[in-house]
Parts: C-alpha cells; sequence; structure tokens
C-alpha cells in the first residue's frame, strides 16, 4: 500500500518551496533598500552574515549540536564564509545600486549552469549532453542582457551587469568546493551557522578599518528596515533550504531557481517601479530553459 503521509509530505514541501523562493527573491530589493540608504557594502553585509549567524548559532545551541572547531572545519568554515558568502554579497550590494533589481535576479540564477561547468572542468561531474546544452542556452541568455544596446535602461549598465556576473560565478566555485570538502561529521544547519558567522568575522576588520561599519539607527530607517529584514530573511531561508531537502530531496530543492527569478523580477517591479525591455524577457526565458535541462531529474540521475 502506498504510503499516506507522501501526498502531504510533497505538499508542505512544494508550499515551504514557494515560501523559500519568494523569500530569496525579495532579498535582492532588501539589498537595493540598503544601498539607496546609504548603507556602505561591507556594513550592510557584515551585518547580514554575523546576525544569520548568530539566529542559527542560538538554535544548534536549542538542538543541543554546534559546530566543530578542529582546525580542518575552521579552515572549511572561513574559506566557505569569506568566498562563498561574504565576497559575493558585498559584491551583489555594490552592483544592485547601478542596474535594476530584475537584471541581477536573472545573472543570479546563472549560478547552477556555472556549477555544472565548473564541475566539469574540476572532474567532479561527467559529461551529460543534456546539461551541456542547458549551461550554453543558459549563458547565451546573460548574452542577450549585456550586448544589444537596448536591453538595459542604460549603455553605462553594461559594465555593472558584467561586474554581477561575479557572484554567481563565486557561489558556483563554492558549490563545487562545498561537494568535494564539507566535513561529514557537522550537520546542515551547524554548517550554516558557522559559515555565517565566519563570513561576518572575516568581514569586520576590513569593515572597520575602511570606516564602513553601521550602526542602525534609533528611528529605524528603511534601510535599518530593510537590513533586519534581511537578517531574518536569511536565517528563515537556512532554514526552509534544509527543511525542503528533507522532506523531498535536492532535486526538488533545486527547482526554488525558477520561483526567485520569478518573483525577484516581481518584486522591483513594485517596489521600484522596474520596466524590462523584450531582451530582459528574452533572456529570462533562455535562462529558465538552459536551468530546466540543467536541472531536470533524468540530467541528475
Amino acid at each position: 500500500m502506498a504510503d499516506p503521509s507522501v501526498p502531504a509530505r510533497t505538499g508542505l514541501a512544494f508550499l515551504l518551496l514557494l515560501v523559500l523562493g519568494t523569500n530569496w527573491g525579495l532579498a535582492f530589493s532588501l539589498s537595493k533598500f540598503g544601498q539607496l540608504g546609504g548603507i556602505r557594502p561591507l556594513g550592510y553585509v557584515f551585518w547580514q552574515c554575523g546576525g544569520a549567524g548568530v539566529v542559527l548559532l542560538v538554535l544548534c545551541l536549542l538542538r543541543g549540536r554546534l559546530p566543530a572547531f578542529q582546525a580542518r572545519h575552521l579552515r572549511y568554515y572561513l574559506l566557505m564564509g569569506s568566498l562563498g558568502i561574504a565576497a559575493p554579497a558585498v559584491n551583489l550590494f555594490v552592483v544592485i545600486g547601478h542596474i535594476p533589481v530584475g537584471v541581477m535576479t536573472l545573472m543570479m540564477t546563472l549560478a547552477p549552469l556555472l556549477t555544472y561547468g565548473i564541475a566539469q572542468l574540476a572532474g567532479n561531474d561527467r559529461f551529460d549532453l543534456r546539461r551541456f546544452t542547458g549551461m550554453i542556452i543558459g549563458l547565451g541568455g546573460a548574452l542577450l542582457i549585456v550586448l544589444p544596446e537596448a536591453s538595459l535602461p542604460s549603455p553605462e549598465m553594461v559594465p555593472w551587469a558584467v561586474l554581477a556576473i561575479v557572484t554567481p560565478t563565486l557561489y558556483a566555485a563554492t558549490n563545487v568546493y562545498a561537494a568535494m570538502a564539507r566535513p561529514q561529521d557537522v550537520d546542515s544547519l551547524a554548517l550554516a551557522s558557522a559559515m555565517l558567522l565566519s563570513a561576518g568575522v572575516s568581514l569586520a576588520p576590513f569593515t572597520i578599518l575602511s570606516g564602513s561599519f553601521y550602526w542602525p539607527s534609533a528611528a529605524l530607517t528603511t534601510a535599518d528596515i530593510a537590513l533586519l529584514c534581511h537578517i531574518f530573511a536569511a536565517s528563515l531561508g537556512s532554514l526552509l533550504f534544509f527543511e525542503i531537502i528533507r522532506l523531498a530531496g535536492v532535486v526538488f530543492m533545486s527547482q526554488v531557481a525558477y520561483i526567485v527569478t520569478l518573483t525577484g523580477i516581481l518584486w522591483g517591479m513594485y517596489f521600484f517601479g522596474e520596466e524590462h525591455s523584450h531582451w530582459i524577457w528574452t533572456s529570462l526565458v533562455a535562462i529558465l530553459a538552459g536551468l530546466a535541462l540543467v536541472t531536470s531529474r533524468r540530467a541528475q540521475a
């Protein structure tokens, strides 16, 4: 007999996936609010990472399962925190002030496509024609953003759009490293807490020495509210991420990229009145088509 709990579990996973995708899609607009509010990149990302790390550490304490702190663990946390979280987040925060939120959202969708390409170069994944075709289609979609003169609202945005690709590239590279070097004796929630805290710690001296440290005002400006919401969103996103994988698996979880892309664009249109050319919408179709091929169940079998 079929397990009656399976449909309920699948329905819950789908609901959580919608919440997670909407939550992560909102993060781009929150970053823009912080940037427009005058918070410097290092100061914003310091709180974003450190604050979320503290929230998750409290949850680890409540569960009684703290991160391990041997030398090999610390090396992993530091590398993942600085290059896998802090550096791409700072780059995103810098770029988001110069290009539409929707364009940055599309660029982020390149992360799973680039992950496959880097895994191929590292010899960490076998060649699959379907996934390779998806990567090429997705990268072609990204070119539709930066090459046609009419794709962006202003030609001056092209260099910033190119710089935006640094963020998904860093995420993709650390995805491959994370899979190859992850400590097996630390659970996912503890890893997330340690990596976020490591990102905050690695940013702290640069934030202070550069004069970028920011202390939220008692009046709670729009930028302050965005920062606090981003800390909450990052914490909630980590919890939902692990819960969805537990309920439905990593292949199901990978479909969140579609929801993030669509909701990220919609949030940008809602908050900032963004309008996009037909090149951007064509790029959206191409990138989502490529993503469908790369993350398909058959391709990941």
